[in-house]
This record gives C-alpha cells, sequence and structure tokens, in this order.
C-alpha cells in the first residue's frame, strides 16, 4: 500500500467543490469512489488544512507585499501615530483593507518604529494643565474634543503616570 497520495488538479479541483456540507467520512467515500482509489480519512483531513493554510482566498489575514511608495509612505507617516491610526490612514490612502497587526509587523520587520511619542509636547502641556479634579475617563474625553483624537482613558493614564502628572489632592 502507498503511504502517500500526491492528488492532480482533477481531484483537488473535485475536493475544493465537494468539501462544503458533508462530513470527512461522507467526502472520503465519495472521493475513493469517484477516483478509485483507498485515500483514508485522515489523509483527505491532513490535505485540506494544507491547502487551507497555504491559499490566500481561504485565510483571514494574507500576506500583503508592499511596494515601494507604501514602504516609504509608512517611514514618513509612523512617527506620532498609534498603530491604528496609521493602519486607518494606510488603508484610507492606498485603498486596502489591512489589519494593524500586519501593519505593526511590517514597520517592526523594517525597523521602523513610532520612537514612543504618541503624545506631542503641545498635548502633554494641555493634560498637564486640565489633570487636576477629573477622572482619567474625563481627561481623555476632554483631550480628544480637544484634539479630535481617540485616545483611551488608558493611553491618558499612562502618559499620565510616566510624566509624573498627578492628580489633585482632595
Amino acid at each position: 500500500m502507498k503511504r502517500y497520495h500526491y492528488y492532480n488538479d482533477e481531484q483537488k479541483a473535485w475536493l475544493a467543490a465537494h468539501i462544503t456540507g458533508r462530513t470527512y467520512q461522507e467526502l472520503t467515500d465519495a472521493f475513493n469512489a469517484r477516483f478509485g482509489l483507498s485515500v483514508k480519512r485522515t489523509q483527505l483531513i491532513a490535505i485540506y488544512h494544507y491547502w487551507k493554510r497555504r491559499n490566500p482566498a481561504t485565510q483571514k489575514f494574507h500576506r500583503h507585499s508592499y511596494s515601494d511608495e507604501q514602504r516609504a509612505w509608512l517611514a514618513a507617516h509612523i512617527k506620532g501615530r498609534t498603530y491604528q491610526e496609521l493602519t486607518d490612514a494606510f488603508n484610507a490612502r492606498f485603498g486596502l483593507s489591512l489589519k494593524s497587526s500586519q501593519i505593526r509587523g511590517s514597520c517592526s520587520h523594517w525597523g521602523l518604529f513610532k520612537g514612543g511619542r504618541v503624545f506631542s509636547d503641545e498635548q502633554i502641556t494641555w493634560l498637564a494643565s486640565h489633570i487636576k479634579g477629573r477622572t482619567y475617563r474625563e481627561l481623555a474625553a476632554a483631550f480628544n474634543a480637544r484634539f479630535g483624537l481617540a485616545r483611551t482613558a488608558t493611553q491618558v493614564k499612562d502618559v499620565c503616570k510616566y510624566r509624573g502628572l498627578r492628580h489633585a489632592r482632595k
């Protein structure tokens, strides 16, 4: 008995067309009947998952090949933005639908880093002058209204603590 079975194009096309709506056992039986083979259910399951991983059409996230223009754009716009803001702007500019994790991974791979400056000096000064008597949630809401951004209360809290900005004691 052969240990491995190599699938031809006709068999691959048949599997792709008949995979939905059947159990693996039903699919295996129909496949063997159609092609006169004795492929085991586990072999069919393994090859299905192998193809699924390697077929970009069936993957949730596929690998994006960046053009030189796109890489230059990322390098020029990475400073002072969160990865979500960078991703939104990148997708709008190039008509794509990449995830922020894809942008973050690519930037890291190319050595492009944000520089840790999500908040500008003007924004830090504003936070210092408005922190007294407000919760971080209230401060974040006022901050976002003032600067037209979407910083979370956690981001505001983290930058305030890092910069030594404290609430007034009651």
